[in-house]
């Protein structure tokens, strides 16, 4: 669910109605009718309800009757943003806001709010949204205006997902439910529960997207889109299957093959019903045909077309990853896995500069509000008495003074943004070691080391990583993680980094080591990590790891890719010799 569109109930007309010199205005019931077809509308005649409002916006006066000036005025931002007239929009939400500030703590000022936000949210400007939704979620509640709080919190909700805080999200849709429970109003029902048992499942929490995921399912109608239910029953499937309980698994996997367009099998989700089938079928035993699906599969899904469904919290490449690995193919599991990881990479630089850039954008536009708001009061003050020239001229300085404070505050914390941002793109959200780009960071201040120390690149794999999650769920596996991480951590120096590298793969480049010295150091890493006991909960159990070294032999990326293509063909050859143990590239 992109958008919740709150639900517009009839609103009481604030003040009299005033008549003009010519034409009275119209009564009370012929404004709600008109605005309640202006909705009806908004969606999917956008040009008509535009068409609609605008002709009502220029009866109302907005200072007689702001209530219903601002309802129509909602409807005309939401048709442009359907419309994705993005800066018409935008500019009708910065309306919302000034009128809303004007109706003061009322129903009205929350809905005029909510609406802006769900304007700024459906033209992908999530910072305006979020201040629009959490600005109107503190009203509702100083109001006790619970029955408002049920929409803005499925809407905070959605907006988190979307930006990967899935902790936040489920809080919020959790918050919705037990408000829907207290106030015996279920409208928005069935989409809280299928978007909290999607956040739940790509949070891995398959016990508790189960349950969820059941109780969409038993809310099913007639009434409800074959994708919907299609998207329910797959949930489901998923679910059955990471708890590996596949009889389930395929019987749900086979119900949400069903709701697919026979005409249209083209699809990312028709295909990734096809691949979640096959892996179910896998694992029972059955693999006829199943590796010329995987093929099929991976072709269309690296179509440059189908990119922007592949960054989801929960890709689907990896079930094709998974399918792979199930086959016994690891070389096309780990080609398909990593493709995940730069899908995702890419969407997160891509996310932190929108972001950034919606930030400032909203700040320019402030500004300009600010500007603009300024100078129609100038304008007015000068048609003032003569006498009140002194007073306006101290009062437009106080606002210059104020602006500029607002201007150095919102370029301060700016820059404290920017900053928190490069430190955290630089560390793994998991481990809380580097990542990637934190690896990059320490090698370009670096230089080589002198002989005979040799700068060596050590590729560390988790053995039978894929079994942990199995047997003991992924929140063992994340623990599992983060202990090796500690525990290789142990051995670093200042001319030692460490970096999670993808999945359970772990980077290690060390500048102290010699060629004679790689053998024993490769002894002391194998025998920490192998004595460590993981501790999740009640269990406990021991791992291992398998390692490829390769020498870089000089700065250049090129050099340094030629590493790390040697150490990962090394890895490959210390598993193939049984794990728990390090191979050596080829030139080393």
């Amino acid at each position: 669910m992109n958008n919740v569109k709150p639900p517009w109930k009839l609103i009481l007309l604030t003040g009299m109605l005033c008549l003009s010199m010519a034409f009275a205005q119209p009564g009370l019931s012929e404004l709600d009718e008109q605005i309640e077809q202006c909705q009806s509308l908004e969606d999917d005649h956008p040009e008509r309800a535009i068409s609609l409002a605008e002709q009502w916006l220029n009866t109302i006066s907005q200072i007689s009757d702001p209530v219903s000036y601002g309802r129509f005025l909602s409807c005309q931002g939401w048709a442009y943003a359907v419309l994705e007239q993005g800066d018409m929009a935008k500019a009708v939400a910065y309306q919302l806001e000034r009128l809303s500030a004007r109706l003061n703590d009322s129903k009205a000022s929350v809905n005029l709010l909510r609406r802006a936000g769900s304007i700024f949210h459906r033209t992908g400007n999530r910072i305006g949204a979020a201040d629009n939704y959490q600005a109107a979620l503190e009203k509702a509640h100083q109001l006790s205006l619970n029955d408002e709080k049920i929409p803005l919190l499925v809407n905070l909700g959605v907006l988190n997902s979307e930006i990967r805080e899935h902790d936040s999200a489920i809080g919020h849709y959790y918050a919705a439910l037990r408000l829907m429970d207290q106030l015996d109003d279920f409208r928005y029902h069935a989409p809280v529960l299928f978007n909290l048992a999607v956040t739940l499942s790509g949070q891995k929490r398959f016990k508790e997207a189960l349950e969820i995921y059941h109780q969409a399912e038993a809310l099913i109608t007639e009434q409800w889109p074959q994708q919907r239910i299609g998207q329910v029953y797959m949930g489901l499937a998923t679910a059955y299957g990471a708890l590996g309980q596949l009889t389930q698994a395929g019987e749900y996997i086979s119900k949400t093959h069903d709701t697919l367009p026979v005409d249209n099998q083209q699809t990312v989700f028709a295909y990734t019903v096809k691949v979640f089938q096959a892996l179910v079928s896998s694992r029972q035993g059955v693999t006829d045909g199943l590796s010329e699906l995987a093929d099929e599969a991976a072709a269309f899904y690296l179509r440059p077309e189908n990119e922007a469904a592949l960054t989801t919290a929960d890709s689907p490449l990896n079930t094709l990853s998974d399918l792979y690995e199930s086959l016994n193919m690891p070389q096309q599991a780990l080609d398909v896995s990593k493709v995940a990881q730069r899908l995702e990479k890419r969407f997160q630089d891509s996310f932190n500069k929108r972001v950034m850039a919606q930030m400032q954008a909203r700040l320019r536009d402030i500004e300009q509000q600010n500007e603009l708001a300024e100078l129609k009061t100038r304008n007015t003050q000068t048609e003032m008495a003569l006498a009140e020239s002194a007073h306006k001229r101290s009062l437009i300085l106080l606002l210059a003074i104020a602006l500029g404070l607002v201007l150095v505050v919102s370029w301060l914390w700016h820059l404290r943004s920017k900053r928190q941002l490069v430190r955290q793109s630089m560390l793994d959200t998991l481990t809380r070691m580097s990542n990637r780009r934190g690896m990059m960071s320490w090698l370009k201040i670096q230089h080589m080391p002198k002989e005979p120390q040799k700068r060596m690149l050590w590729l560390i794999d988790i053995d039978h990583f894929k079994t942990i999650n199995d047997e003991y769920g992924h929140e063992a596996g994340d623990t599992t993680l983060v202990q090796v991480a500690n525990c290789l951590a142990g051995l670093l120096n200042d001319q030692r980094f460490l970096a999670r590298w993808a999945g359970e793969e772990f980077l290690l480049v060390t500048q102290d080591i010699s060629r004679s010295d790689a053998g024993g150091f490769a002894d002391l890493l194998l025998e920490q990590v192998s004595a460590m006991q993981v501790r999740h909960g009640l269990q406990r159990f021991n791992v291992t790891v398998s390692v490829g070294v390769s020498i870089i032999k000089d700065d250049s990326m090129v050099m340094w890719n030629r590493a790390l293509s040697q150490a990962d063909k090394a890895l490959f050859v210390a598993k193939d010799r049984g794990k728990n143990c390090m191979s050596m590239a080829t030139d080393f």
